[in-house]
């Protein structure tokens, strides 16, 4: 800190002072005074000296030794004394005037009168006015009196004090004696006012001199605020991420930090040097939008109070947010101050969430909302011009084999492929999206027929027609995609290429007036499950009666809900359990009975299983249901008369692939078991064959745990699926029930024959039972028994019947020659 100069004052012994001023800022007068008074006992010592040398100097003239030595010595020593002692002291300053008042007497003794007493009363004034004190002044003045009383006193006695007439009244007329002395009284006067007005002076010097010393002390305190002010700013301009540019009103650059200079490439000197406009040229070289910052910098100039926070995108894929402040000085805009915070990183991961929450993440087409947006766009748009807009829905038909059966990497991969695919068959300006899974859409924009959007349809196909290729992961090695992939395998060489043909079901729906994007993405949907409905494979157009075929469903599906409710609250249940009977081939007589489920729609009357099930398997509403029929037909069960052979009857329950799935399931049928009281090995349940190959090493270990309980377990529908031997050998199962398709064929021979003796001669291999399903006539049931089928059902023998009617049917089954169903 530099401190502000100080103030000396002109008064007295300006050293003294100034030498209080530096040794004490306070300048108090009592500080002032008595700096001043010990300045004076040195100057009076001096002056003490030089008498005590000028007494030495003519004592041998006249003979003064004594009087030097007692008097001269004595006084010198006490105020030598003194002033060392108390320096300034009210005691020194009185010593000093009796000392010198002394010596002025002892030279008047030593000259024998030659000396002028006035002469010697100004020197010891003058002295005094050293001081600046009157109080020192009158010791002096008393010593005279003193000494002239004293020695008139003895002069007049007879007795001069050393021979010397020291006031001779004889010689000295009135007139001159009384002159004489008022001399003396006029010189200590004005000594006095002298004195008393330089003390004055002083102290108020010295007051002025605090209260300056005050100022200065003020001042430089603000000033060392000021530096450690600036200086704080300057460590936070350096320390900031932030890039600061200060401008004057002529757009001169004032102020700046390093970072800024980093950012925009700037050197320092050109910044140093203040060049506004060569500074804003440079910057503007550097981003996309010069105009756009340019209106930065004048905003200033233009509009004094306002402010501006924009983003200014670089040339080299850089984002700084540019605040743009005035910069006042109380209420006048003096400047502006430009900052730049670097958000490339943010606006990079805004955009990247951005893209993210647009597209989908594995084929980069657009997702489900933006697909939305663009046809809500197109709707628009396409109601100003004369062409509409069609939305095509494709999903991929049994990709969920190519998942399950070769892994979700190279599901993924396929997917992957096929989006390619897509987006070379369609035109510019269309959109393809995935909207989930293996479901894709496209738009059609400006289609004025329907014939357009059948091409379109058509290309989608002819992309779907080559085989897509992909790499198969080696064998012991991860599937592609997968997380827990060993980090082993990845030096082990790629895997094998395998070529995947892929088939798709289309739903085309065209806009008309007035129909919005949830509306037209709703009708391609509904078209495109159409489609899946009659064979899969094809492309449908969305009519209205699919519409009403689907609300249908849905009114189904909520009316499937409240009934399972109903039966899981305990109310009156709508549904019920029949039984179909399953006999011997060669005796008819029944051995089992398959228990099925029936609902009773309080409105539509009878549905048939083949239009619940599959709404109760989608919503999942088939595991309390199929819980409930196991309870009910293993309740009947175990109130079933033992047959005329003296063997229990069993019963076949259906077991559905979301039953299976349920963690809870092998717990749930032990519970059911224990409840009814039915034997174990009297119970079967079915599972279909694509069920058992969903998921092989889940439904392997679901079914092991089952089987421990005892029961039996039948593969229905066998032969439909696509099992292997060696799957078949790993599974637990004891019946194969061989498909209703290839029953209708066998009398007549052909593949559906070919088909079940291979499915007999493998059941007999594997030590397994065959139940064949759907006999409907004599022929068949002769051909399978020429097979070796050994159990059956179907309308020959008997239709699904109540628990009542099993009963009458179980009593009356007995070898015979006609067929169960004559009789029920």
């Amino acid at each position: 800190m530099t401190p502000y100069p100080q103030v000396a004052t002109t008064a007295g012994p300006q050293n003294a002072t100034v030498a209080v001023a530096e040794a004490d800022e306070s300048f108090t007068p009592a500080a002032a005074l008595g700096a001043i008074y010990r300045q004076a006992d040195r100057w009076i010592a001096v002056f003490i000296s030089a008498h005590l040398l000028f007494a030495v100097a003519i004592a041998p003239v006249y003979g003064t030794w004594n009087a030097v030595v007692l008097v001269g010595g004595g006084l010198a020593l006490s105020f030598v004394v003194s002033a060392w002692r108390w320096p300034g002291s009210f005691w020194t300053r009185c010593l000093a005037g009796v000392a010198l008042q002394g010596f002025a007497a002892l030279h008047i003794y030593q000259m024998h009168g030659l000396a002028e007493m006035h002469f010697f009363i100004f020197t010891a004034v003058t002295m005094m006015i050293a001081y600046q004190d009157v109080v020192a002044l009158w010791p002096g003045v008393v010593c005279i009196v003193a000494q002239h009383t004293l020695f008139a006193y003895w002069h007049n006695r007879g007795h001069p004090i050393g021979g010397v007439p020291f006031f001779d009244h004889s010689h000295a007329g009135t007139m001159q004696l009384g002159f004489h002395f008022g001399i003396a009284v006029v010189e200590v006067v004005i000594a006095s006012f002298w004195t008393y007005a330089l003390r004055q002076r002083t102290i108020r010097d010295a007051r002025q001199r605090a209260t300056l010393a005050g100022v200065n002390a003020a001042l430089a305190e603000r000033e060392a605020d000021t530096a450690r002010s600036l200086a704080l700013v300057e460590a936070t301009l350096e320390a900031t991420a932030d890039g600061i540019l200060v401008l004057d009103g002529t757009g001169r650059v004032t102020d700046y930090n390093k970072r800024v200079a980093e950012m925009w490439a700037i050197s320092p000197l050109l910044l140093a040097e203040g060049d506004g406009t060569a500074v804003r040229n440079r910057l503007l070289a550097q981003v996309c939008d010069p105009v756009a910052l340019g209106a930065h910098y004048a905003v200033t100039g233009s509009e004094p109070i306002c402010q501006r926070l924009d983003q200014v995108e670089l040339t080299d894929g850089r984002v700084f947010e540019c605040h743009v402040r005035p910069q006042h000085v109380g209420t006048n805009a003096v400047g502006r101050v430009l900052s730049f915070h670097d958000v490339t990183a943010r606006v990079r991961l805004e955009r990247e969430l951005a893209h993210q929450a647009l597209t989908d993440a594995l084929t980069g087409l657009a997702n489900r909302v933006l697909f939305r947006d663009r046809v809500a766009h197109a709707l628009a748009r396409g109601s100003r011009n004369a062409g509409s807009v069609a939305v095509l829905l494709v999903d991929l038909d049994g990709f969920k084999l190519v998942n399950d059966g070769l892994g979700h990497g190279v599901g993924d991969a396929v997917l992957c492929r096929v989006a390619e695919c897509f987006q070379r068959a369609v035109r510019d300006g269309d959109t393809v999206a995935r909207l989930g899974g293996d479901e894709f859409a496209i738009l059609l924009e400006d289609v004025r027929t329907v014939d357009e959007a059948d091409a379109a349809a058509a290309r989608l196909y002819s992309a779907l027609m080559l085989p897509v290729t992909v790499t198969l992961p080696q064998p012991g090695t991860a599937p592609s995609g997968d997380a827990n992939r060993d980090e082993t395998s990845e030096g082990s060489g790629a895997g094998s290429e395998r070529e995947i043909f892929v088939k798709a079901s289309v739903g085309i729906a065209l806009a008309t007036p007035g129909e919005d994007a949830e509306a037209l993405l709703r009708n391609a949907d509904v078209a495109m499950y159409a489609a899946k409905a009659r064979g899969k494979g094809q492309a449908m157009h969305f009519e209205r009666s699919m519409h009403e075929e689907a609300l249908t469903r849905l009114r189904l599906e909520e009316d499937l809900r409240v009934s399972v409710a109903e039966l899981m609250n305990g109310g009156e249940s709508p549904f019920g359990v029949v039984f179909q009977p399953i006999v011997a081939l060669d005796t008819h007589r029944v051995v089992s009975a398959e228990a099925l489920v029936r609902w009773h729609h309080p409105r539509r009357g009878l549905i048939s299983p083949e239009e619940f099930i599959p709404v109760a398997e989608d919503t999942g509403l088939i595991v309390p249901l199929g819980l409930w029929v196991l309870t009910q037909a293993c309740a009947a069960a175990a109130t079933w008369p033992i047959s005329a052979d003296d063997s229990e009857i069993g019963v076949s329950v259906n077991l559905s692939g979301r039953q299976l799935q349920e963690a809870s399931i092998v717990d749930d049928v032990r519970a059911v078991l224990a409840l009814t009281g039915l034997a174990p090995e009297r119970l079967t349940l079915e599972i279909t064959e694509s069920v058992v190959m969903r998921d092989t090493s889940q439904t392997l270990d679901q079914l092991r745990a089952l089987k421990t309980l005892g029961l039996r377990l039948a593969v229905d529908d066998f032969g439909t699926g696509y099992s292997s031997l060696s799957y078949l050998r790993q599974f637990p199962v004891d019946v194969l029930k061989i498909d209703k398709s290839f029953i209708d064929g066998i009398a007549r021979g052909g593949d559906g024959a070919a088909l079940a003796r291979t499915i007999v001669a493998l059941a007999d291999t594997l030590q397994l039972r065959t139940v064949a399903e759907g006999i409907e006539d004599g022929a068949q049931h002769s051909a399978l028994r020429g097979l070796g089928c050994t159990l059956g059902q179907g309308f020959l023998f008997a239709r699904p019947m109540t628990h009542g009617e099993l009963l009458r049917c179980i009593a009356g089954s007995a070898p015979a020659s006609s067929p169960l169903s004559r009789r029920t």
